[in-house]
């Protein structure tokens, strides 16, 4: 909010003394000619001749006279001007005072809001009464109390982030570690057959293995999380891309006996970092074969939703239905469909929260659905006009 000119406080407080010196004139005059008009006679000039009191200037008009009535103060009058002017002084003040009475009670009200946050509360609002500095400084303050509010709830959420982190990291680590513990004793006793050794080492293998993926992924995510990695954006052909992706695909859905359709509009670009991207489609197609395997199919689709001037890009599956309790927890980390958590399947729980980190950081978003025509995981990123940039580029 900015404040102009006639609404800053030393304008306000100058008028406010104008208008109060006005007031106290206007008394003094109004009070000084009820006196005169009780009295019977001018108290403004006087002189005292003979045996009494008269005007000077009454006199000269009932005289007939020209002559200058001259302020004389003497012995007897002195005692009136400082009344008068003591008077004048104080009805200043008084009308000062109860003018000024609104920024006083604002200025409390300020006070008071920030006792009560140095206190710890945070729920005090400061209203803005004012167009001034008053009600600027009281718009900031109610900035700076939701600004902290914020904070302290980023805070709160990243400790509880940390506490959770922690809690299933030590989950999934103990599991593989207990197995890991339990073939190494068996391998350490001397009567195992070479086949009972050989199955033992496989074992652990991939025991090794599911320990490895977890603590890479965890490593990513919190790369990914902390905002540690460096996206590197550019213009890049979105249609291409997701082509090159369901080849190198290709293998993968051979080995799971599933077959890929793919619908893509051409020419279509984004702004992004391929090699991010990359791994965000990564593990939404490793999601789609790990639960798709019974469906046989997998379908890509990559079109333009011109209304929004988004790139839409859709991964449908057809196995296994996920429960709506569990499509609203699908991007959460360390969260998996299997109840048991089992990582029986090779996934760590942070493949989807990954992505969906990835996707955000390129201003998009990603959602699930999962229903009888299928689970499909969709994600939306910004359009990148290539006709546009290539005319700015010429300019």
């Amino acid at each position: 909010m900015k404040v102009r000119g006639i609404d800053s406080i030393a304008v306000r407080l100058s008028l406010y003394a104008a208008v109060s010196m006005i007031l106290t004139v206007l008394t003094e005059l109004l009070l000084l000619l009820f006196l005169a008009y009780i009295r019977g006679k001018n108290i403004f000039i006087t002189e005292q001749m003979g045996s009494g009191m008269r005007s000077d200037v009454i006199a000269a008009i009932l005289e007939g006279r020209e002559k200058m009535a001259i302020f004389r103060i003497t012995s007897h009058n002195i005692w009136n001007v400082v009344i008068i002017v003591s008077m004048m002084v104080l009805l200043f003040l008084l009308y000062y005072i109860l003018i000024t009475r609104p920024i006083v009670d604002e200025v409390r009200i300020l006070l008071t809001g920030l006792h009560t946050m140095k206190k710890g509360d945070l729920t005090v609002d400061f209203p803005v009464r004012s167009q001034d500095e008053l009600g600027e400084m009281a718009a900031a303050l109610n900035e700076v109390q939701h600004a902290i509010v914020r904070v302290q709830q980023q805070e709160r959420e990243l400790e509880h982030t940390k506490d959770e982190l922690i809690t299933n990291v030590a989950h999934d680590l103990r599991t593989p570690l207990t197995s890991l513990k339990g073939y190494v004793d068996l391998l350490a006793k001397e009567d195992l057959t070479k086949e009972q050794r050989e199955k033992y080492t496989r074992i652990l293998v991939s025991k090794t293995n599911q320990l490895q993926t977890l603590i890479e992924a965890l490593f990513e995510y919190t790369q990914y999380y902390g905002g540690e990695v460096r996206f590197y954006m550019k213009p890049m052909n979105m249609s291409c891309f997701m082509e090159q992706m369901t080849d190198e695909f290709y293998q993968d859905f051979c080995n799971a006996d599933l077959r890929c359709e793919t619908q893509i509009e051409q020419e279509l670009y984004v702004n992004g970092d391929g090699d991010k991207l990359a791994r965000a489609f990564n593990n939404i197609f490793a999601n789609a074969i790990k639960y798709g395997k019974d469906g046989k199919l997998i379908r890509v689709s990559v079109r333009e939703d011109r209304e929004k001037r988004e790139v839409v890009i859709e991964v449908v599956n057809y196995g296994i239905l996920i429960d709506s309790k569990d499509i609203e927890r699908l991007f959460e980390k360390f969260y998996r469909v299997e109840e048991s958590r089992s990582m029986n399947t090779g996934g760590s729980g942070l493949g989807l929260a990954i992505t969906k980190t990835i996707i955000e950081r390129h201003r998009g978003k990603v959602c699930a659905v999962s229903n009888e025509e299928g689970t499909m995981i969709q994600v939306r990123l910004p359009e990148f006009r290539k006709d546009a940039y290539n005319a700015e580029s010429m300019e």
